[in-house]
């Protein structure tokens, strides 16, 4: 029973982190906003093409997430080591650690990358919508 109450708070915890992420990234994003739609208006004054300016802003958004999650997934594997090592968890232990773990950065994942492509495409349409 513990140990099923000790795995329903860290998922609550987890969820609260990328609830977190997710507010924070859309705040970043609004409050670039207006540089961002500057930026767009000078590269049109400019003579480029419009694939290439949503190209340019989606690259630009999208460092708001690969960055964090590079970072986050290299420090997470490297204290995963650590601890694996300082507690001589035995091979099954890890690969059950693994599977389940795996699964569940891979959702994390996921759902970042899913909310920074619906972030790119709103922002898009607000910049694009600012030109007509």
């Amino acid at each position: 029973m513990e140990r099923q109450m000790e795995t329903l708070v860290n998922g609550i915890v987890l969820l609260m982190l990328l609830a977190m992420g997710i507010f924070l990234l859309r705040m970043k994003v609004k409050m670039d906003l207006p540089e961002l739609r500057k930026d767009y208006r000078f590269m049109e004054t400019f003579g480029m093409g419009e694939k290439e300016r949503t190209r340019l802003l989606k690259r630009e958004i999208s460092r708001y997430v690969r960055i964090p999650l590079l970072l986050g997934a290299g420090v997470s594997l490297v204290l995963t080591g650590i601890l694996w090592k300082l507690r001589l968890y035995q091979t099954s232990d890890m690969t059950d650690y693994l599977k389940w773990g795996l699964l569940v950065w891979g959702a994390y994942i996921l759902i970042q990358i899913m909310n920074m492509k619906l972030i790119q495409r709103n922002v898009v349409r607000e910049v694009e919508a600012d030109l007509s």
